[in-house]
């Protein structure tokens, strides 16, 4: 063969070559540092730092780097062969990654065009993720929040010097039993939690939260035409039923679109419209009740008509445009299918609809940091619920008349909804979990303190203790994204996060349960000052549990680095604007007892 035929040979592809993963022919330059590449990154492997890039036998798949990790190996394939943790999206030539000799063990050095690239293309991703999907299951919750809410509007609607309203006059309820109304709703949220989250896999996400909203619309326009107790309790529980399922559906539906470290600002998005919500309600049961229909319809039961209709008009908006998953999202186009893809693959981030593990449903019930995590939900919810629901009832203690009452109840509200975006927010930047709950549930445990204790004779009180109930719903409100966030980031799998995502909030449904009973009528007296001791310590109870929580997944986390690198998979976070991408251990699903943990 001629010296001047070598070259041409050289680059003739072999007989079973694959056309799709084959490359242009590589530069002399690009060979030496590939083969740079290889050398530098066997001898750090060889040291001990975690590296994707490996000689491999020639019997292998070049791209199949994790010999005799199955799960990994399968996410190679799915993805062409390219390996996640090294290829940006699109592809890049590997030749062009490089590797500082003296770099730390935590980190791997791209080129600054790799690095800009891969930003600008995952940042156009999400913010179009964003734009589809966080306004949309927004506003669903929002009308699921109102319809829930309400009852307690409705309650203080022509209310009379015994604290009774025109709806307990009109169907004969007592306090007690006015109480029961409200919690026989989240009984009913206990039970079908974690059976409505695991029908979420089964059917899709579009079909399963469509039926919940169609569900819930239907009930609660109904209980606009109770007549008794009895009937106002069946219409109370249906609601419970129809409407479990939607909020840790919906955090189970975002956790198979966002890479973890995003989380918690979605979840914070989407949770914010609790607090709007409760703010929207109150400003429209304040026009409600001056609401005189034709039909001469009580104020309370126009509360309950009108806040449920947008239920039913919206079902079908679901219906025609919330996407099941990334690979069937229609406002993708195909680069940015792959690139949403790629990107949920680097984390090990399950879609939806993979196949139901069973065996992960009974480990998640047995997780005993799965129920510390809800043990520490429960402790914010009872306040959380307990508080909103009396919180026009407190404000009116304070000198301010029902209807202005429910006017000022919006102010606390949007304060706690603007506090959950930007906390939410923070947690995200800092990759915190535990530090931001502890410090925001330490602020609403003070506060309620503050409403117990600070005597209401002395000069301001009235501001004083006005401000304090906005602080206590920040320090209650704000927890929830954050704790959602936490749990679903430890939790390894997708049925796992669908169970344990289920059993946080239905755990916290028994706020709904105790928190009204927290405030009895014959604490008015003293301005509810024993409800407002029993908030504060079970917020305290929370913060015990979340140091202990942190204490254990530090315990495990020192475990792992003790018990070696094998159990864990390195994956790449953000890139930052130098081309430095940060590389941090997590653990791949299924794939034994050592793992690593957000904290």
């Amino acid at each position: 063969m001629s010296p001047a035929a070598a070259p041409a040979a050289a680059a003739a592809p072999p007989p079973n070559a694959r056309p799709d993963l084959m490359a242009p022919a590589p530069t002399a330059a690009a060979i030496a540092t590939t083969a740079a590449v290889i050398a530098t990154t066997a001898a750090v492997h060889d040291d001990g730092l975690p590296t994707a890039a490996r000689e491999q036998p020639h019997n292998h798949h070049p791209h199949r780097l994790h010999d005799g990790e199955n799960w990994r190996n399968e996410q190679l394939d799915r993805n062409g062969g390219l390996d996640p943790d090294l290829v940006a999206s699109p592809p890049v030539d590997l030749s062009l990654h490089r590797f500082k000799s003296n770099a730390s063990k935590d980190t791997v050095v791209l080129t600054q065009e790799e690095a800009e690239a891969r930003v600008r293309e995952e940042s156009k991703v999400v913010k179009k993720i964003d734009r589809r999907l966080i306004p949309l299951v927004s506003l669903l919750y929002l009308c699921s929040y109102i319809d829930k809410v309400n009852f307690g509007n409705a309650k203080v609607v022509n209310i009379d010097s015994t604290g009774r309203g025109q709806m307990e006059r009109d169907l004969g309820m007592s306090s007690s039993q006015t109480l029961w109304a409200v919690s026989i709703f989240h009984i009913a949220d206990i039970i079908f939690e974690i059976p409505s989250n695991i029908a979420l896999k089964r059917y899709s996400a579009r079909h399963w939260i469509t039926r919940i909203m169609i569900s819930w619309g239907i009930v609660a326009v109904c209980t606009a035409f109770v007549r008794n107790y009895a009937e106002m309790m069946v219409c109370r529980f249906l609601l419970g039923v129809a409407e479990a399922g939607y909020f840790p559906g919906v955090l189970t539906y975002l956790a198979t679109w966002y890479r973890p470290h995003e989380l918690a600002f979605r979840i914070g998005m989407f949770y914010s419209v609790a607090a709007f919500g409760s703010a929207v309600s109150s400003i429209l049961a304040y026009f409600f009740a001056q609401f005189q229909s034709p039909a001469a319809i009580s104020s309370w039961r126009a509360i309950f008509f009108y806040e449920g209709v947008p239920s039913l008009v919206l079902s079908c908006l679901a219906f025609l445009l919330l996407p099941d998953s990334p690979a069937t999202a229609k406002f993708f186009t195909p680069l940015e299918r792959d690139i949403g893809i790629k990107r949920l693959v680097r984390d090990g981030v399950e879609s939806l609809d993979a196949p139901m593990d069973r065996t992960q449903i009974w480990s998640t019930l047995i997780d005993i940091k799965v129920w510390g995590a809800c043990l520490v939900y429960v402790g914010v919810m009872v306040p959380t619920f307990g508080f909103s629901f009396f919180l026009p009832t407190i404000i009116s203690l304070l000198g301010y008349t029902g209807l202005d009452a429910n006017l000022l109840a919006s102010i606390p509200r949007l304060a706690a909804c603007v506090s959950i975006i930007l906390l939410s927010f923070s947690s995200d930047k800092h990759r915190d979990r535990s530090v931001h709950m502890i410090v925001i549930a330490t602020i609403g445990a003070a506060s309620f303190l503050i409403l117990a204790f600070y005597p209401s004779s002395s000069p301001h009180s009235q501001v004083v203790l006005f401000a304090m109930t906005i602080f206590a719903n920040v320090g209650t409100h704000s927890v929830v994204p954050i704790a959602a966030s936490w749990l679903i980031n430890n939790t390894r799998g997708q049925t796992a996060v669908a169970v344990a995502t289920a059993m946080m909030v239905a755990c916290g449904s028994i706020g709904g349960i105790v928190g009204p009973q927290v405030y009895q009528p014959s604490q008015i007296p003293s301005g509810y000052r024993l409800g407002h001791l029993v908030n504060a310590f079970l917020l305290l109870m929370s913060i015990v549990v979340m140091i202990l929580l942190r204490w254990a997944y530090a315990s495990a986390n020192r475990n792992v680095s003790a018990a070696g690198r094998e159990d864990t998979v390195f994956v790449s976070a953000p890139i930052s604007a130098d081309g430095i991408e940060t590389v941090r251990e997590l653990p791949a699903p299924r794939r034994g007892p050592h793992r690593l943990y957000e904290l």
